[in-house]
């Protein structure tokens, strides 16, 4: 271990031993728009074990630095990324004794690391196989006191009632994946999560802002958003490179939203005038001055597509608690991956928007 990791865990250890002699402990859900506070790298730290701050920091920086990437050979699953510090913090703080359950997770880093602060038990589901092969790798470098108290659970998050016992969590994480669902789904999703949580257990989710545009909230009332991305791959199709973005409303819900497409590829970055009419005139120009820009490149210029929904909390919030579920509080998510208020997400814009709820006790 280098002389400056020694250093900033000495530190960390002994903000805890203050914190721990202080009494002083983590109240969790109080984030308000007005004041928001956001938490850092040592925030989590301070809520794992002395013994865990090791394998908690490795995973911490290979979840915040790495950032945004594909999910593994299945670009119809869109893209991995941190979950916000602030989120991440409460749950984490909320999680010790507990049953936990993240839906969509990927290759399960959140999973570990509510379960490194102390979680009974943590499962993690995800429909790509690869990412949860990944999750199993990374348990398996875990202490051997520590690998049982993680399950993976392969495949689609409407099955999960065939893994897990009615009423059995304490909480249940869902990143990235409720915009992906037809309305007619969401239901069925909720429905979902009520089985499994017990009264008084949490329910925590991130989704697609509205106010990803720079501030302006993108009205979808009179249908499915649709976004289109342009992306560049290299030869090999190895690393791709987003183009362009742009979002228009369709007014067809019957689409399957988990798909994405390689709608059309441009071989060479040059106009294919048969390709582009198959594409929404909308989309021509976009598509032509993208090409232009990148005509100096190699390799091949795609179109995907998928059909997601945007949220604001007010509708977010407004669709849970129809569900039967108590909102508990809400959330605008920045570019940079914290909390940040409402005045911000109108401004500057919001990337997502979250909430936490709750099962109402008997």
């Amino acid at each position: 271990m280098n002389k400056t990791i020694t250093i900033f865990l000495s530190t960390l250890f002994l903000w805890q031993h203050i914190a721990f002699s202080s009494s002083i402990k983590p109240s969790a859900f109080e984030i308000s728009e007005e004041e928001v506070t956001q938490r850092s790298q040592s925030d989590i730290l301070r809520l794992v074990p002395r013994t865990e701050i090791g394998d908690s920091l490795k995973i911490l920086q290979r979840v915040f630095e790495s950032g945004r990437r594909q999910i593994k050979h299945e670009h119809k699953y869109g893209q991995s990324f941190p979950c916000n510090p602030e989120m991440l913090y409460d749950l984490m703080s909320q999680a010790p004794g507990k049953r936990v359950l993240e839906i969509a997770g990927a290759s399960g880093e959140n999973a570990i690391l509510i379960g490194l602060a102390g979680a009974e038990h943590v499962y993690l589901n995800d429909i790509v196989p690869e990412e949860v092969e990944e999750f199993q790798r990374q348990v398996e470098t875990l202490k051997p006191e520590l690998k049982d108290r993680f399950t993976s659970i392969a495949g689609d998050c409407f099955d999960l009632d065939e893994h897990l016992e009615v009423n059995s969590l304490d909480i249940i994480l869902a990143r990235n994946i409720f915009h992906f669902l037809k309305p007619s789904q969401y239901d069925d999703f909720f429905e979902l999560v009520k089985r499994l949580l017990k009264p008084g257990g949490i329910f925590a989710m991130t989704v697609n802002s509205r106010y990803s545009e720079h501030g302006v909230a993108i009205d979808d009332s009179e249908g499915t958003l649709f976004s289109t991305f342009m992306t560049i791959f290299d030869e090999n199709y190895v690393k791709p490179i987003a183009l362009n973005r742009t979002l228009s409303i369709c007014d067809d819900d019957t689409k399957d939203p988990l798909i994405y497409t390689n709608h059309h590829v441009f071989n060479g970055f040059t106009i294919d005038s048969d390709a582009l009419e198959k594409l929404p005139k909308s989309l021509h120009t976009t598509v032509i001055e993208s090409i232009d820009r990148v005509s100096g490149h190699r390799g091949q210029l795609r179109i995907l597509e998928n059909i997601i929904r945007l949220f604001t909390p007010e509708n977010l919030s407004s669709l849970v608690e129809n569900a039967g579920l108590e909102v508990t509080s809400t959330h605008h998510i920045g570019t940079n991956g914290h909390y940040i208020s409402e005045e911000q997400a109108k401004t500057t814009g919001a990337c997502f928007v979250g909430l936490i709820a709750g099962i109402p006790m008997d």
